[in-house]
């Protein structure tokens, strides 16, 4: 209820989703940074052509929210800028304009007719197969672009795409490059192996200056972490919920507006039909009165099945189409309706009614609900007055008293919010930032007062700070025995594994030691190069070394718990006549890659043939308006 609309999150993005930002700018994002100058109002120039101000932000707030949609949503200007985003974004700006200049040198033309057959091509501005004018004007509307400008950048589109086309349309691609890349990536290989388990080994126990020099040698595996001693006054919610009153007429009137959430809503299977026109539409309503069925019609005036739509809630439909969908009968056809996709005709394949239950039932909960929200607004107050008393110069022990909330000494927590005995430390704010505070906050100094996740609010004080530091020798030896053993063991499986792949190499067989130490020999499953992921952890333990020897030959892996032995049993070489599907795939995706190196080093040539000039300091003014 009201308590989630209050809660606040923190969005980070983090470097690996870096990577996917510089591979969706491909071609045009290559090349080096260009030098600064000052001069003029063009953000970019390159030769003749020119990016003014209002032209660069709207293309870059384009491009950027289409990056940040693709991660999800999570990223801003500051993060975009520190990750090299911003540059990206310039680079290929400046990359499409020596393109582009290069095609206005070249004199390449594009006919209006390229451009009308390009625009009525193009999936975004169609509906039921169709070219759809109503689409087309109001995605340009909410792009912010006019027409006659997009007719421009598309323009500019098709000349790039011919010109890169010239450049590397005629590339082939030598057979003999793909049929031996074929064979590199599909070729599989099959090993014998049996694992040598780190447990399978009795090792004996070590005396006390052998454990002492074990954890001398090895502290880092033996660290107490920081821990922190704090005051925290917690202003927390539930504590009022006792002390809050809630009407039965609060509680009625809250049932009534959220029945669904305690309930489920109505649900109905649709299936529509978009047409272009009224008179389509009206035609097909005809056609379905005369008894015809309702894909026969959708066939007969689209060319398509109708959509199926499948289950969906009354909040899930266009505006337009709500009232009528949920209105009409199961197995009935809504009359046609207008939206700015066409116009529809639904069809009620079911209806699925919604499930309420009846007031005393949710009783209980609803005043839990509503008391929380009223504890969470009473706090509101609360936590003014502690914040105006905090700022008067009050300790927190004294701004606690003025609203009636005791104060928490907490003597030890770690930054994973344990005690030292390794416990959660209980009844802390639950709140994503409380330990970051607790732990950002410098000795001695207090903190603002926060807002929690769930409502409520802290404020807290570290009175003390205990470095980390490596836990004395006595009060770990039990860890550092185990330490110990479990490195005496593995020590002892690498070498034992050794030795039974140095005596394969001269004749042994994997079964003479399997049985010596009654274990099993295993076959993996065919290996290649690549992706392994049905192999199981072993095989993918083994495949990158079993391809660097001939068969016959041993390797030795780590895996969990244990060293994997193994021989190379079969090598299946793969032949490019039995697959020619993926032969002719890899072709494509070789022609591809070898396309985008053409064009890369074609666009490196241009910048040294045309002046290109960033003006930082306009780009800068348009990066801190966009944050």
């Amino acid at each position: 209820m009201q308590t989630s609309l209050r809660r606040t999150f923190t969005k980070a993005v983090t470097i690996a989703l870096f990577s996917l930002l510089i591979a969706s700018f491909a071609l045009w994002g290559v090349g080096d940074i260009f030098r600064d100058t000052g001069r003029g109002q063009a953000v970019i120039q390159v030769g003749d052509q020119e990016v003014g101000q209002a032209e660069f932000q709207r293309s870059f707030q384009r491009e950027f929210n289409r990056v940040r949609q693709q991660i999800g949503g999570q990223l801003d200007m500051q993060t975009a800028r520190q990750l090299g985003l911003v540059d990206q974004i310039v680079r290929q700006t400046v990359t499409r304009l020596l393109f582009d200049q290069k095609a206005r040198d070249l004199g390449l033309l594009v006919s209006d007719e390229q451009v009308v057959e390009r625009i009525r091509q193009q999936g975004a501005f169609r509906t039921a197969g169709q070219f759809n004018r109503q689409l087309f004007e109001q995605t340009l509307r909410q792009s912010g672009l006019s027409e006659a400008r997009y007719v421009e950048l598309l323009k500019s589109a098709i000349d790039r795409q011919h010109l890169a086309t010239a450049v590397s349309g005629a590339l082939k691609v030598p057979e003999t490059m793909v049929e031996a890349l074929y064979r590199y990536r599909n070729e599989r290989r099959v090993a014998d192996y049996l694992v040598v388990r780190n447990d399978s080994f009795t090792i004996p126990a070590p005396d006390t200056e052998t454990l002492k020099q074990y954890h001398e040698q090895h502290s880092n595996q033996f660290m107490a972490p920081e821990y922190r001693s704090l005051t925290v006054l917690h202003l927390d919610p539930q504590q009022l919920t006792d002390e809050v009153a809630v009407s039965e007429q609060e509680l009625r009137a809250a049932y009534e507006n959220n029945k669904d959430r305690y309930g489920s809503p109505e649900t109905r299977q649709l299936r529509q039909i978009v047409l272009d026109s009224k008179e389509q539409a009206e035609q097909a309503r005809a056609l379905l009165s005369e008894g015809r069925s309702f894909a026969a019609v959708a066939q007969q005036i689209t060319g398509h099945a109708p959509a199926d739509l499948g289950e969906m809630r009354r909040n899930q439909l266009l505006e337009p189409l709500r009232e009528a969908a949920f209105s009409a009968e199961q197995g009935a056809v809504t009359e046609p309706i207008q939206s700015p996709l066409g116009w529809h005709l639904v069809k009620v394949d079911k209806v699925n009614a919604g499930k309420t239950p009846d007031f005393e039932a949710v009783k209980d909960e609803l005043r839990a609900d509503l008391a929380m929200d009223k504890a969470v607004d009473s706090l509101v107050e609360l936590a003014n007055t502690v914040d105006d008393h905090l700022a008067s110069g009050a300790s927190i022990a004294e701004a606690a008293r003025q609203v009636g909330f005791e104060v928490r000494k907490i003597e030890q927590i770690s930054r994973q919010g344990n005690a030292p005995d390794g416990e959660p430390v209980e009844g802390i704010p639950q709140s994503g930032d409380f330990l970051e505070t607790a732990f950002e906050t410098e000795q001695g100094q207090r903190s603002l007062l926060k807002e929690t996740d769930e409502g409520g609010y802290y404020v807290l004080r570290v009175d003390g700070v205990t470095p980390e530091q490596v836990r004395p020798f006595e009060q770990v030896r039990d860890q550092v025995l185990s330490a110990w053993r479990a490195d005496q063991r593995a020590q002892q499986a690498q070498k034992t594994a050794k030795h039974i792949a140095s005596k394969i190499s001269e004749g042994a067989t994997l079964a003479q030691f399997a049985d010596d130490r009654g274990l099993s020999v295993q076959t993996t499953q065919p290996l290649t190069r690549g992706d392994n992921r049905q192999a199981g952890p072993v095989g993918r333990a083994l495949a990158g070394k079993l391809f660097g020897i001939e068969v016959g030959g041993a390797v030795t892996a780590g895996v969990q718990n244990g060293v994997a032995v193994a021989q190379l049993k079969q090598v299946q070489a793969a032949n490019p006549a039995e697959n020619p599907d993926a032969v002719a795939q890899l072709r494509d995706q070789v022609r591809q890659g070898l396309r985008s190196d053409v064009l890369a080093e074609f666009a490196n040539a241009l910048r040294t043939r045309y002046d290109v000039q960033v003006n930082q300091q306009l780009l800068n003014q348009i990066l801190n308006r966009s944050s």
